[in-house]
C-alpha cells in the first residue's frame, strides 16, 4: 500500500475550498504515567519562527475517542488560501507499560518508526494485538515462525536492506557486531 503525500484541492461538506494532505505519521511510545494519552504535533515552515508557528496552527486535524477506541484521521485540511509550507502532522500515542492495544489496518499507510520487541516492519504491524513493554511493543498474536526466520538471519553475518514508501532500513551484522540505520522523513538514525 503506497501513500502519496502532498496537497490536493477538495471541497468540504459546507462547499468550502480546502487543501487536503495525508502527510501524517503515527507513533507509539512508552507513557511516563499510568494513563494513555495522545500528543498531536503540527509542523510547518515559515520565514520566521512565529510565521512557521502560525502556519502550523492553520492545520485542521482531528481524532475521535469512543469508549476505548481511538480513531485517527489519515489526513488534515487547510484553508485553500493558505500557502504550502511543508505542513505535516505527527501523532504520538503514549501507552503505559502492560497496556494492550490493537493496531487497525487503516493505520498502515501512516505508521512511523515504531520499536517492537521482535523487530517487525511497519507494514506488518496492522491487524495485531500488542502489549507495551520497556523495549517497545510486543506482538501478542503473531505466529512465532514469522520471527524465528528473521532472528536466524540476524545471527548470521551480512546486510539486510528494506526499502519501502516509508523510508530505508539497513541492518548490519559483522561477526556479532550489529548496527542499524534508518532513514525516513524525520532524518537519519544510527543505532
Amino acid at each position: 500500500f503506497r501513500r502519496r503525500s502532498g496537497f490536493r484541492k477538495v471541497i468540504d461538506e459546507s462547499d468550502t475550498d480546502r487543501l487536503y494532505s495525508n502527510d501524517i505519521a503515527l507513533y507509539f511510545e512508552e507513557s511516563d504515567s499510568s494513563q494513555t494519552y495522545v500528543k498531536i504535533k503540527k509542523e510547518a515552515s515559515g520565514r520566521t519562527r512565529l510565521v512557521a508557528k502560525a502556519n502550523a496552527q492553520e492545520i485542521q486535524y482531528n481524532f475521535n475517542q469512543v469508549g476505548n477506541n481511538l480513531s485517527f484521521d489519515g489526513y488534515f485540511l487547510l484553508d485553500a488560501k493558505e500557502p504550502y509550507r511543508n505542513q505535516d502532522v505527527r501523532v504520538t500515542m503514549y501507552v503505559p507499560i502492560g497496556q494492550i492495544l490493537y493496531i487497525d489496518e487503516s493505520t498502515r499507510s501512516f505508521l512511523g518508526w515504531i520499536d517492537t520487541t521482535n523487530d517487525m516492519y511497519r507494514r506488518d504491524l496492522p491487524e495485531h494485538y500488542f502489549k507495551m513493554t520497556e523495549n517497545g511493543l510486543e506482538c501478542l498474536d503473531c505466529p512465532e515462525d514469522d520471527f524465528s526466520s528473521d532472528n536466524e538471519e540476524d545471527e548470521t553475518d551480512g546486510v539486510k536492506v528494506n526499502v519501502d514508501e516509508n523510508g530505508l532500513e539497513i541492518k548490519i551484522n559483522d561477526n556479532g557486531e550489529k548496527a542499524e540505520i534508518k532513514v525516513d522523513e524525520n532524518g537519519l538514525r544510527i543505532n
